[in-house]
């Protein structure tokens, strides 16, 4: 145990936490004079000293604002008070991510890495990285860098089932934490009297994922695999359970194993609609923010405006990779998002209401006034990818749903389309679909090879063989 501070105090409380206290003058009302901190019974020495000095420094500029406020002075403003980790990115959770459809997978985040991560570190202390030397002489300062690559070597907290605690995280869940962690500093910049004048986040590097299994499905396997995504082909195992009858005998009953005929009602046709729709040129973020008066159904054609929905938010304004342009669509997706939209139409109806052209395309609302956030029909694709697979279909294991927009990109450049026109179509540049897809365009190869036929002359053909035997004498 450390020495305890002449200006506060450290003890160990019965509930095995270590209690650290520091007087911050008499309150103005009355009560309680001190500030407290609360860290694990097995936090170091020097880490313990650490978050004291922190607490006392905190402490003077509280007794400092009491002081003032005893003598009638105009109070220090609160804002000039150092913030925590947790009080960051909970002042972001109340006034923006608590409203976004991803809320529960925000929250997740910040109750199992980052706030028993960054929570009690103030914001001053917070740093992008720092040398060795710099670690060794400033104590009181936290690495963000070396903070995630502890998470990379071993951040899991585990979910019960398929993941243990202590495991890697995969560098999309890092970065996933670093996108929450750095939209709440962006907000607590802009706060009057932050102590922040940077983002630390700015710069910071995360290990970048390894090469994937190819998972995009060859023809064959797609029409298989799209029938029983729309819930056509999908069996429903067989069920016995055990009745009583009005004597008290118990009897048994049995249904055999059937067709899923609910399958296409409850997700299959909204999913079918949304996967070709992504097969046939926007993404996932693009097709989740489309309303009903983008597609005319008489003419097939579809207009992106430039929007998505990103982390669960509508955004407006052309990027990289959302840009505006008309496309127009196959007879098979029109024909599925028709019955998606039919659907619709139906299920308003039933509440009273008359969908409009502004309405999306995609909603979990009656009046479809409120978009999905795009991970949701990527995660129902790949439930129906394991369960298709458990059905015995030959389809890519780990398949997703961005494997649609791959599945479209290569059909068309296999069958000699202008990759400057896929281009066009896909929302990317034609640098990009040379670079990545290059084993799907053959034409520019062909002229070569006629070129080679020429290369090695003409043919020699066989002589006739004279047997030595023959010969001798």
């Amino acid at each position: 145990m450390p020495k305890a501070n002449t200006r506060g105090t450290i003890r160990h409380r019965p509930d095995g936490r270590v209690q650290l206290r520091a007087y911050a003058g008499k309150p103005p009302g009355g009560g309680d004079p001190y500030v407290y901190d609360y860290l694990p019974g097995h936090t170091p020495e020097k880490e313990l000293a650490r978050h004291l000095t922190a607490l006392v420094a905190r402490a003077d500029v509280i007794a400092a604002d009491r002081k003032a406020m005893r003598r009638g002075e105009r109070p220090a403003p609160v804002a000039d008070l150092p913030r925590t980790g947790a009080d960051i990115l909970e002042a972001w959770w109340e006034s923006h991510a608590r409203h976004l459809t991803t809320a529960t997978t925000v929250r997740t985040y910040l109750d199992a890495y980052l706030i028993p991560g960054v929570g009690r570190v103030l914001d001053w202390q917070f740093r992008t990285t720092l040398t060795r030397q710099e670690a060794a002489r400033r104590p009181d300062l936290f690495s963000l860098a070396a903070w995630f690559d502890q998470l990379a070597e071993r951040g899991s907290v585990g979910n019960g089932t398929s993941s243990l605690p202590g495991q890697p995280l995969a560098p999309a869940t890092l970065a996933k934490i670093r996108g929450y962690l750095s939209a709440a500093f962006t907000l607590e910049i802009d706060r009057d009297g932050s102590y922040l004048t940077r983002n630390p986040c700015t710069g910071l590097t995360l290990p970048e994922a390894g090469e994937r299994e190819p998972t995009c499905p060859d023809p064959a396997e797609m029409a298989r695999f799209l029938p029983f995504l729309a819930g056509h082909t999908r069996r429903r195992p067989a069920v016995t359970f055990t009745r009583t009858d009005r004597d008290g005998n118990p009897y048994t009953v049995t249904i055999p194993e059937r067709d899923d005929r609910e399958a296409y009602e409850r997700v299959g046709r909204e999913l079918l609609a949304f996967s070709l729709l992504v097969a046939s040129g926007p993404r996932p973020q693009e097709v989740a923010a489309l309303t009903r008066r983008q597609l005319d159904l008489r003419t097939g054609r579809l207009s992106l405006h430039g929007e998505g929905v990103v982390d669960g938010e509508l955004r407006r304004g052309e990027t990289e990779k959302r840009r505006k342009r008309t496309i127009t669509l196959d007879p098979r997706t029109l024909e599925a998002a028709a019955a998606h939209m039919r659907a619709q139409d139906e299920n308003a109806l039933a509440c009273g209401i008359r969908l409009t052209g502004r309405a999306y395309l995609f909603s979990r609302s009656a009046d479809c006034s409120t978009v999905i956030d795009p991970d949701g029909p990527s995660q129902a694709f790949s439930r129906v990818v394991t369960a298709a697979r458990t059905a015995g279909l030959p389809i890519p294991e780990g398949m997703r749903l961005y494997d649609m927009r791959h599945y479209g990109i290569t059909q068309l450049l296999r069958q000699g389309r202008s990759p400057a026109a896929v281009a066009v179509r896909y929302g990317t540049s034609e640098h990009m679909l040379r670079t990545r897809y290059s084993h799907a365009i053959p034409g520019d190869d062909d002229h070569l090879a006629d070129t080679l036929a020429t290369a090695w002359g003409e043919p020699v053909g066989e002589g006739t063989v004279i047997s030595i035997a023959a010969h001798e004498v």
